[in-house]
């Protein structure tokens, strides 16, 4: 959407509220909308942070309507005269209508951003943990950079989900891009392996740096038990070998 547009529809957002709290404290007894100002808040803040418009620019403009509400005031005071215990009653209605609108539209535009930031993570989630098919019924796992807990149960599931879609007989999961891995995931990597044994798909651990083995090994798990190569090149050999024994068979 260009940005002209968007200035102009963030503006027709603010007259409504100026027109939502204006109408209320002009009313002989003035009670604030709290339903129209709570719906303008979700709207607004939804829409300002679906445009990707800065908060900070937003909540200044309340700042600004807040004032334009009391100039307002000002006007509707001189013309009626009202009293100093109206006019405080007037100001508090003022004050709660803006802090609500403020509270609802930052809840909104908060509930927006996390959104899009969990859908972000996803798709980078999703292209740091490709499973590479090389030949029939053999694929690579090449984990690359910093492994958290959070990331490493989604390559788990992932993992599984498309060995069995591809129909692998072997997986390589090559490490050589990880510098140290704590004990948790150093566990959910052993949890894959195991896993993928438990469907029928052998896998070899491939590129372990001295950090990880060390690691691995002290969460008692021995490296007799787990497939390994030093290279993918040494794990696509040994693969190569036992696919040529078993057709010969």
């Amino acid at each position: 959407m260009p940005s002209d547009h968007r200035e102009e529809n963030a503006i027709e957002l603010f007259d409504r509220l100026l027109y939502v709290t204006a109408e209320s404290i002009s009313s002989d007894v003035p009670l604030i909308n709290e339903e129209a100002i709570l719906r303008w808040g979700e709207e607004a803040g939804q829409y300002l942070a679906m445009s990707r418009q800065d908060i900070t620019a937003a909540l200044t403009v309340m700042k600004y309507t807040r004032r334009a509400i009391w100039d307002l005031m000002d006007t509707e005071i001189k013309e009626t005269r009202l009293l100093h215990e109206d006019v405080i009653v007037l100001g508090q209605h003022v004050d709660m209508a803006m802090d609500t609108a403020m509270t609802s539209f930052s809840k909104a535009y908060l509930h927006v951003k996390e959104e899009q930031l969990l859908e972000a993570q996803r798709s980078i989630l999703e292209l740091s943990t490709p499973v590479v098919p090389v030949l029939e019924g053999v694929a690579i796992l090449p984990l690359v950079g910093e492994v958290d807990t959070q990331r490493f149960e989604y390559i788990m599931e992932q993992t599984l989900a498309t060995a069995t879609q591809m129909e692998l007989d072997y997986m390589i999961i090559d490490v050589s891009g990880i510098h140290s891995i704590d004990t948790k995931v150093a566990h959910h990597l052993y949890q894959v392996i195991q896993s993928l044994d438990l469907i029928g798909i052998s896998s070899y651990l491939t590129g372990l740096r001295p950090a990880v083995t060390q690691t691995i090994v002290s969460m008692g798990v021995t490296l007799a038990s787990i497939k390994t190569c030093g290279t993918v090149k040494q794990a696509m050999d040994t693969i190569i070998k036992m696919k040529k024994t078993t057709a010969s068979f």
